[in-house]
């Protein structure tokens, strides 16, 4: 390979075959089928590596191509895999496979210094390799109701697959593979996007999941706006790492002023990774236009001179503005609060401020909630995405209004806010005073700046059933009444002894919702302690702020016999 200085240039290959991939169902169906039909050796590295239903998927193939005999390495990094259990290591090293993980030259639980593993590389024979921005895990996979995170790959048949093996015949593709490593000091990924924007003549898109480029990206992108090129940006709407969106936000209008188009892709979270330039050219990979790519990431992409794939990508990308992005005109820039300028600008130096207002609201009923509880949670950053457990951090509660109000610091490390009605939780909801919340669905998230305000947060306002019940016979020892609504949640139990029962029982239920009152007659003289007869009543509640059912039963053998 020729070398220029202490520089290594990378040389382009020229006999292979490539195909674009979208991340999803069909990345994994191609990956799991490369790794079923490898006959000699698999090579595949990765930075998130999840022990989940697509991360177990993948693991058993492995598995099965090391019962077959074949030679499988598998390295995930060791910050970003962490979480991956003992008992699932265990497997994989027993089934024989070559496991380890990229460390770090210093790692805690929630601390890195050091490079880390962030290219996503799988090598099949030295024949097959899949080049992308795509983990392992769920979130990069279609499931039932959860589309994949938008990402892509480059599945490439040929000489690329091992630069320093033997040339194998095939049709022609120039393809060359580019490392960023600060450590070796490449930084070709790098120099590949200066090279992008600097031979630019007509058009330029980008596609980048956290994208705040450095010094010598913005130069090529200002140089190559006043030569009269074309450029547009696609970028993730509702990001994972909040902290990255406003500060990618807050260079929008620095990349308006260039006459650069910017477009945020709605459909899920974009995590993709790739450019291309004038329908010859392509590069795709793991790299962000960023500079923890830049300089403290084991990064690949490779690059692509083609006419024929640089058509395919755009015209994958045309599709994507068209059907799946909004464009951020300086009309919706402006549309920003001023506050929330700020909190960008913020986010872009240092850290942010949270500033939230809203009120809170009765879905049913279209009234407003007075002396509601509400708190705000914070969500701590990782490398490998965030999770929830930091709070609550503040609390204030909705006035005779219903409005709410918050202005908070932000301190240590939280990126991501939210707020939630109630905290504790039972069943499908959670309880505060006389109010329901669905927990599937309680949080308001900060995931974009201009949220911030007018928040409506919702809730239903617990009712009341009065029941009358009168016996004037109870031959058994214990008569047990059970409430609950369809799904078990606002269980109350209440249990009389004697013979006879003249009671009012005052119990909260959620409107609009179906509800069981239910009778158990239980004799203690049954050693299993199982009832003798059991009645209920099905009923539905409607708005009314109490309702009012009466039973009255001679003994409590008339009460009507119902199993469920």
């Amino acid at each position: 390979m020729p070398k220029k200085g202490n520089r290594v240039i990378s040389a382009y290959t020229k006999h292979n075959t490539i195909q674009l991939i979208r991340g999803g169902k069909a990345y994994f169906h191609l990956l799991e089928q490369l790794i079923d039909r490898a006959k000699y050796f698999i090579h595949l590295q990765v930075y998130i590596f999840e022990e989940d239903e697509t991360g177990k998927l993948i693991g058993d193939a492995l598995m099965r191509a090391a019962s077959r005999g074949v030679k499988v390495f598998l390295v995930p990094d060791g910050y970003a895999s962490q979480h991956l259990s003992n008992n699932f290591l265990h497997h994989l090293v027993g089934a024989g496979i070559h496991f380890r993980f990229f460390e770090p030259l210093l790692m805690s639980e929630h601390f890195y210094f050091g490079r880390r593993l962030h290219h996503k590389i799988t090598v099949v024979d030295n024949y097959h390799c899949l080049v992308a921005g795509i983990n392992i895990g769920d979130r990069y996979n279609d499931l039932p109701g959860q589309p994949a995170w938008l990402d892509w790959a480059a599945y490439v048949q040929g000489d690329v697959a091992a630069e320093l093996t033997k040339p194998v015949t095939g049709k022609e593709c120039l393809i060359r593979v580019r490392r960023n490593d600060w450590v070796k000091r490449r930084n070709q990924v790098s120099r590949s996007y200066v090279e992008l924007l600097r031979k630019s003549s007509a058009h330029v898109t980008i596609m980048s999941s956290y994208f705040l480029p450095g010094r010598a990206i913005r130069r090529q992108l200002s140089l190559a706006s006043r030569r009269g090129v074309k450029i547009r940006v696609i970028l993730s709407g509702v990001s994972d790492i909040a902290l990255a969106k406003y500060a990618e936000r807050y260079m929008y209008r620095w990349l308006q002023k260039r006459h650069i188009e910017l477009y945020e892709y709605t459909g899920s979270v974009l995590h993709g990774k790739m450019a291309t330039r004038d329908h010859c050219w392509t590069t795709v990979g793991s790299y962000n236009v960023n500079d923890i790519s830049a300089y403290a990431s084991i990064e690949l992409n490779l690059d692509v001179d083609n006419t024929a794939f640089a058509i395919q990508v755009q015209q994958h990308l045309d599709a994507i503005i068209a059907n799946e992005c909004i464009a951020v005109t300086g009309k919706v820039y402006n549309t920003y609060p001023r506050i929330n300028r700020l909190l960008q600008y913020g986010s872009y130096v240092i850290g942010q401020i949270i500033q939230a207002s809203g009120f809170v609201t009765d879905s049913v009923k279209n009234k407003r909630l007075p002396n509601v509880t509400i708190y705000l949670m914070g969500a701590k950053q990782t490398f490998y995405g965030v999770y929830y457990t930091l709070g609550p951090l503040d609390s204030t509660v909705s006035d005779n209004n219903g409005n709410f109000s918050f202005s908070y610091t932000a301190q240590g490390d939280c990126v991501d806010y939210g707020l939630v009605i109630g905290m504790s939780t039972y069943g499908g909801y959670t309880h505060q005073n006389n109010y329901v919340v669905d927990v599937f669905h309680p949080e308001y998230h900060f995931n974009q700046a201009y949220q911030l305000n007018n928040i409506v947060l919702k809730a239903r306002e617990l009712n009341y059933v009065k029941f009358n019940l009168k016996v004037l016979s109870n031959p058994y020892d214990t008569l047990n009444i059970n409430f609950s609504t369809g799904h078990g949640e606002l269980f109350l139990q209440y249990q009389f002894i004697g013979s006879g029962i003249d009671t009012s029982l005052l119990m909260r239920y959620v409107p609009n919702e179906a509800a069981y009152l239910r009778y158990f007659i239980y004799s203690s003289r049954l050693y299993d302690s199982a009832y003798n007869r059991q009645g209920a009543d099905t009923f539905q509640l409607a708005l009314k702020d109490t309702a009012v059912i009466s039973k009255t039963f001679n003994t409590t053998y008339d009460i009507p016999i119902k199993h469920y």
